[in-house]
């Protein structure tokens, strides 16, 4: 009885699929999809199925809690109009420190890069809780202007100006960085053009 003899062709075909299979780059790749299917996926979907179930049957009774009540969409209302303030503050702030440490002869402008950016290295969280310990209801800061006026500081951290200004002095590195770094690789010539032509400094 003759045993079949697999011919060459299709051997290397077979290795040339396994190498294929076991490549580090496709074997990464799958690794990364399961680990965000188990951690980020299933987790949504069980959400999203839970939503729907009240006590054992399908219901929106959730959904309509959601949606019908007012309060929910006060609470969307001040979000926005909080985090649009925060934003056009951070912007403010972001886009004068980048022109000044590059458009202005500041000294120690290296150590001022530094600090500026110092806020992007320090998570949300632990800025919120810096905060609340400086300018709270017993700060630091509150305990000194107490003592120093014998009055309540003129502010409250837990106010919307408060949140607007945190969120603020926690945000504008990213302006800063995008700021300063446009104005570093920007050609001082042109300027020195604009201002040669008559424009004035600020719109030069």
């Amino acid at each position: 009885m003759s045993q079949r003899v697999t011919p060459p062709h299709e051997v290397s075909e077979s290795l040339a699929l396994l190498r294929w299979w076991l490549d580090y780059r496709r074997v990464m790749l799958m690794l990364l999809v399961l680990f965000v299917g188990i951690t980020i996926v299933y987790p949504l979907y069980q959400v999203f199925w839970r939503s729907l179930m009240v006590d054992g049957e399908w219901s929106l009774a959730n959904y309509s809690a959601v949606f019908l009540r007012p309060s929910n969409y006060m609470a969307l209302w001040n979000t926005l109009w909080v985090s649009v303030a925060a934003t056009g503050l951070a912007v403010v702030i972001g886009t004068l420190a980048g022109f000044v440490v590059q458009r202005t002869d500041v000294p120690h402008k290296a150590l001022l890069s530094v600090l500026l950016v110092l806020p992007f290295a320090i998570p949300p969280l632990f800025s919120a809780i810096g905060w609340v310990q400086l300018a709270g209801p017993v700060g630091l800061f509150t305990q000194w202007w107490r003592e120093l006026f014998g009055v309540a500081p003129p502010w409250n951290i837990y106010s919307p100006g408060g949140i607007i200004f945190v969120l603020a002095v926690t945000n504008y590195p990213f302006v800063f960085i995008t700021v300063a770094g446009a104005l570093a690789r920007m050609d001082s010539s042109l300027e020195e053009a604009a201002r040669t032509s008559g424009w004035g400094r600020c719109a030069s």
